[in-house]
């Protein structure tokens, strides 16, 4: 999990991935919140919807991963108030994987805290989904002990963690409010900027605002990645904690000399990462006879070993990159989707062409 806390004299302050929160506690959004009782929240864009309670006031919304960071008051210490968040990132196969993964991490010592509960729950009827429960405890050296409670649940490609961070005697009062919440949360698409044309031949996406189609692998879809920087992010069903992914980067159009680049790209990214291995980066045509550079690398991430197979080209708007990142075992077999999906990618005239969907994507 991804919140972590470090007590200094002003009080407790949270680390999210971002970097410091810059929100101030207690000037969040309880001005336009009701007193008592509870409050709706609603992110399409995450694809999210759920009551909160009222004297919970949201710190920070659809911020990177983070879904909403809600600040929990603590009457016995109101400098330190407590956090209550929600967070999005890609799936595993099932829960089992990240259980397992948690557990080992706790083995080795490489966990945050104590781990107290790493468990997989049933399903409740009309109350909690599936999830994976963990519970890690914080002594801190003043004395205190702070409890970090995490639901993790799995829906579609997605995997959402409600996470209750608070001191322990907190815990006991807020969780059933924590519970409720998770419960009454009601779950949609979360908005990838792209839509799958209906009734096309092939597995085809349109991304609505650079306005450009794209075969995908069949099985594959685009999806929500906060954390990637790419105007279309895309996964293969995950198997393990893995999904093979594929990603297009868009720029302003440069002078980019591929074939220098051909030369010259190797000994960069081996100079970066000795342990990859070039298989090879080479000068190719596109179906619009214009030169791409197409790069295939082998690299190591952590336990997996993957193929890393990309394409640059020019577009008649934008310079792009189009790049798959797959597990090396399965990288020949794919190889021919990924070849058609490069060549499959076509930009639409700016004014939307016939091929536009149902919905587009809201434009930032």
């Amino acid at each position: 999990m991804t919140i972590r806390r470090i007590v200094i004299a002003a009080g407790l302050l949270i680390f999210l991935p971002y970097g410091w929160a810059h929100f101030a506690f207690g000037q969040a959004e309880a001005q336009a919140r009701p007193e008592t009782g509870q409050a709706s929240f609603e992110s399409p864009l995450y694809g999210i919807r759920t009551s909160l309670p009222a004297l919970w006031p949201i710190l920070t919304r659809e911020k990177d991963e983070m879904v909403f960071v809600c600040q929990i008051p603590q009457p016995e210490m109101p400098e330190r108030p407590g956090v209550f968040a929600c967070e999005i990132a890609i799936a595993p196969e099932k829960l089992e994987e990240y259980r397992t993964r948690i557990e080992k991490n706790a083995q080795r010592g490489n966990s945050r805290g104590e781990l107290v509960v790493n468990e997989i729950h049933p399903a409740v009827p009309d109350g909690l989904p599936e999830r994976l429960e963990t519970i890690r405890e914080f002594r801190l050296p003043d004395g205190e002990t702070w409890r970090e409670l995490s639901f993790l649940i799995i829906r579609g490609r997605h995997m959402y963690t409600f996470i209750l961070n608070v001191e322990v005697s907190t815990m006991k009062k807020v969780r059933p409010s924590f519970e409720k919440a998770v419960a009454a949360t009601v779950y949609s698409t979360p908005d990838s900027g792209a839509d799958r044309i209906t009734g096309a031949p092939t597995n085809r996406w349109i991304q609505s605002e650079y306005q450009f189609v794209v075969d995908l692998p069949q099985g594959w879809a685009a999806l929500l990645a906060p954390r990637e920087v790419a105007i279309l992010y895309a996964n293969a069903p995950p198997k393990g904690i893995w999904a093979d992914n594929m990603l297009i980067l868009a720029a302003k159009k440069g002078s980019s000399d591929y074939a220098r680049l051909a030369e010259t790209l190797p000994a960069d990214l081996e100079a970066v990462d000795p342990s990859c291995k070039v298989r090879f980066s080479r000068v190719v045509r596109t179906k619009n006879d214009r030169e791409a550079l197409e790069t295939v690398v082998d690299v190591k991430r952590g336990p997996f070993a993957m193929t890393i197979h990309e394409w640059r080209f020019r577009g008649d708007r934008y310079d792009y990159e189009l790049k798959f990142t797959v597990e090396t075992s399965g990288y020949d077999a794919l190889k021919p989707d990924m070849i058609k999906c490069f060549e499959s990618f076509a930009e639409l005239p700016a004014d939307g062409a016939e091929e536009k969907p149902s919905r587009n994507a809201p434009k930032p």
